[in-house]
């Protein structure tokens, strides 16, 4: 063990090497001995949030949390503990934050959960924070409830402007399907005004949030918000992006139109619908993309995706025919074609026609015709 403790005496230096780091991780799996265990703690310790920020120095702290006693680990707690914002707001920081609550005795536990919610609503704004909230959200403890209850009440009065934020916007969605302390309750009284719900209907993260409350809410509360949508259906519809969650909503939800209406709007809402369906990346469904558990990655919040892409020649202007089956389009270079089909592609700025034609067998371009595809 002589060469064990040489090493244990520069620990922190090996932690931060990009090489070091990964001999350190495997000396933390195999020792066993208690004298070079303490004597590896008793090196990190007053480091631990350096080393948590570092992208090497936190694998180190993680493999701490992982192979050794929770009462070995007393120090990374404290530190932790003491600067929780700077670690859960931290890319790694918050990783190592969802380490820290899955090895800790139980008042470890507690007592790391009391400060991580105390900070409830900087920490769900953040790109990293709210994937710690969500963690908190997710442990089966039943100590915990309490703790989890004082999250959903903390962000009951800023449910509306949290429903509109990127990150916190995954948060109200958690909360709305576990239904804690009445969130549901609380968030569909907030939503019903028609003016607020049209709003968050059209707004690129909130109509998430919307149709998860939809999802999650009994009978009443469903009726109480269709009959929000279905008295602002005129201005909901003459968005861009509302129009497609209104399209939406109306398929899963038949209810949602007035007695005649559909009779009323069908040929407007069947023109929207083909429209969402060309759309392959569809701002309606499920934006559950989230990130696993420790791995945040950039936040992993759905992007909306509106624009409208058509396939072939017809997103150009006229087209216009041309011998050999192949039809073009009008360009600024001239006039540009298209092949048959069924036609094997070949690249004419490589061979010319008689190559093609005897390798290809198939037709191409009449030789009037430049390299641009436009009139000689």
């Amino acid at each position: 063990s002589t060469w064990v403790e040489v090493i244990c005496t520069r620990i922190l230096e090996i932690s931060f090497d990009c090489h070091g780091t990964r001999a350190l991780q495997k000396l933390i799996e195999l020792v066993q001995a208690p004298s070079l265990r303490q004597i590896i703690t008793e090196q990190l310790k007053s480091h631990v949030v350096e080393l948590v920020m570092d992208n090497n120095g936190n694998h180190v702290v993680q493999k701490c949390l992982n192979y050794f006693t929770p009462e070995l680990n007393v120090f990374i707690y404290a530190e932790i503990n003491a600067r929780v914002v700077d670690v859960a707001t931290h890319k790694h920081g918050c990783c190592v934050i969802q380490r820290a609550l899955d090895h800790a005795s139980l008042a470890q536990r507690r007592s790391l959960v009391t400060v991580i919610v105390d900070y409830t609503i900087p920490l769900v704004e953040d790109q990293y924070g709210n994937y710690v909230i969500q963690y908190v959200l997710d442990l089966e403890a039943p100590e915990l409830i309490p703790q989890k209850e004082r999250i959903a009440n903390s962000l009951k009065p800023k449910v509306i402007e949290l429903s509109r934020q990127k990150f916190s916007s995954n948060v109200i969605e958690k909360l709305l399907r576990m239904d804690l302390a009445g969130f549901r309750s609380a968030m569909v009284k907030s939503i019903s005004e028609p003016n607020i719900l049209s709003e968050l209907l059209c707004h690129h993260f909130a109509n998430y949030v919307v149709q998860s409350c939809l999802n999650s809410s009994n009978e009443a509360e469903m009726k109480r918000i269709l009959a929000a949508i279905r008295s602002r259906a005129d201005k909901i519809r003459s968005d861009e992006l509302g129009c497609k969650i209104y399209a939406k909503l109306a398929k899963n939800y038949p209810g949602l139109a007035a007695s005649g209406e559909e009779e009323k709007t069908g040929g407007h809402s069947g023109g929207k619908n083909r429209s969402a369906k060309n759309n392959n990346n569809s701002t309606m469904g499920n934006q559950n993309g989230q990130t696993p558990k420790g791995a945040p990655n950039s936040g992993g919040r759905k992007q909306q995706n509106t624009s409208r892409t058509q396939k072939g020649p017809s997103n150009g202007p006229a087209e216009q025919s041309m011998p050999g089956g192949y039809y073009g389009y009008s360009t600024p270079m001239g006039v540009g074609y298209f092949p048959p089909p069924n036609y094997v592609y070949a690249p004419s700025f490589m061979m010319n026609n008689q190559v093609i034609n005897q390798f290809y067998g198939v037709p191409f371009p009449p030789t009037s015709y430049n390299g641009r595809g436009s009139p000689s």
